[in-house]
């Protein structure tokens, strides 16, 4: 199916049949999955999934297959509708998704983690927008105790400008006898923008009565428009 542009695209047809060795009879269908939580505010929209597969005789595949029965991966398809005449620049994050695709192009390399580093930033036109995750089960990580769901967390921010300092991203040394033991720090800072950003120098907007250099590593993440 990848040789054809894999789960992305596909049509979405409840009638549709594809082939799979974990499910009763080899067969897999469509199904719609609610959400588990949304929250909503004026910039911010998240929504947690939990994907399972009740149907799946899924201790009769461990007692066959050990642990290694319950490691699995699916895809799920959503939409992002953005309100408006304007387009919008988003911050897209993925938490414990292997991969996903916006409008059909695919992005490698998701949150699978939740470390929160790299999200994604979207210029998104008016309109509806299609979202196709590609998860990951893996009993590492998840464990392989109970019904063995994936948990991920969709978290869609507005941008309100093109530079900004990436949240707890501040390094400094430790503080000894009420002094520094080194001069450097690090903070890092994300290019929210369309143009590429040269860093020229920094201030403080404290007084410091010691010398402090600053290091700053610069996050440029990816822009889909």
């Amino acid at each position: 199916m990848e040789k054809y542009g894999g789960f992305p695209a596909l049509w979405h047809d409840p009638e549709a049949v594809f082939r799979s060795s974990l499910a009763p009879n080899g067969t897999v269908k469509w199904s719609i999955q609610e959400a588990k939580s949304v929250n909503v505010s004026d910039t911010r929209r998240e929504v947690t999934l939990e994907i399972s597969f009740p149907q799946i005789d899924w201790t009769a595949l461990q007692s066959a297959y050990g642990l290694p029965a319950l490691q699995y991966q699916a895809w799920a398809r959503g939409n992002i509708f953005i309100d408006g005449d304007m387009p919008q620049r988003i911050l897209f994050h993925a938490e414990h998704v292997m991969e996903y695709a916006i409008d059909g192009n695919r992005v490698f390399g998701g949150d699978v983690y939740g470390f929160r580093r790299a999200p994604l930033i979207l210029r998104l036109e008016p309109g509806s927008h299609s979202v196709d995750l590609h998860l990951i089960r893996d009993v590492r990580m998840m464990g392989g105790v109970g019904m063995p769901s994936i948990q991920a967390t969709i978290e869609l921010h507005t941008v309100p400008e093109e530079l900004s300092t990436v949240h707890s991203s501040v390094l400094v040394s430790d503080v000894v006898d009420g002094r520094l033991a080194s001069q450097y720090g690090s903070i890092a800072v994300c290019n929210q923008g369309r143009n590429w950003v040269e860093l020229l120098g920094f201030r403080s907007s404290d007084v410091s009565p010691y010398p402090f250099t600053i290091l700053i590593p610069v996050l440029f993440t990816q822009t889909r428009s």
